[in-house]
């Protein structure tokens, strides 16, 4: 029974991380492909008023994404176009600090080699060792590198409507956003 839990909470702790990472790297991409343009129907005051309070937020929230900071790596992958390898989704280091989790999506239609970026610029390439299609993660295999794999505490998942921070590799919060649904389970044996 403290096992079954202990392993809902992790994973919930996972995917609610990698959601908020996804999120935040998903609409930065639309941004800078041209899909939004986020200053539209935005006076340009207006605008600056936005950026300065988003800087206000995200050095207040700062600290809450800190114990995640060296455990979260950039994933790059050339997934076709004119672009080749960029970052592509962000990943959560596990194990033993060879293995990362990360999106299945973003990264399924990588060509060519896949490779994980730290904070501190420490560069490895990375291949795909597992697939969880149903919760859209991948498990890849770092090669020739160890990172800081994150450290999980014995905790109750947060309960709905509260507050989560996702960390980046560079110590600015990659996101925030609010738990909306229940704790899950990932399968046992994958764990």
């Amino acid at each position: 029974m403290a096992f079954d839990r202990k392993m809902k909470t992790k994973s919930f702790l996972v995917l609610a991380h990698l959601a908020l990472l996804a999120g935040a790297n998903a609409q930065s991409n639309r941004q800078r492909s041209g899909e939004i343009d986020p200053d539209s129907l935005v006076r340009p005051e207006e605008m600056q008023k936005v950026r300065d309070q988003t800087i206000q937020l995200f050095d207040a929230i700062r600290p809450a994404s800190q114990d995640g900071v060296q455990s979260t790596v950039w994933v790059w992958a050339n997934t076709g176009g004119r672009r080749g390898s960029r970052p592509v989704s962000f990943g959560t280091v596990v194990g033993d600090g060879t293995k990362v989790i990360t999106k299945w999506s973003e990264i399924a239609m990588a060509r060519g080699t896949i490779q994980v970026v730290g904070g501190d610029g420490t560069t490895a390439k990375a291949t795909v060792e597992g697939v969880y299609q149903e919760d859209d993660l991948a498990l890849l295999q770092v090669e020739g590198a160890h990172f800081r794999p994150i450290a999980f505490s014995v905790a109750e998942a947060p309960k709905l409507g509260r507050f989560l921070v996702a960390a980046s590799p560079d110590d600015t919060p990659a996101s925030v956003g609010v738990v909306a649904v229940e704790a899950r389970s990932l399968r046992e044996k994958d764990q």
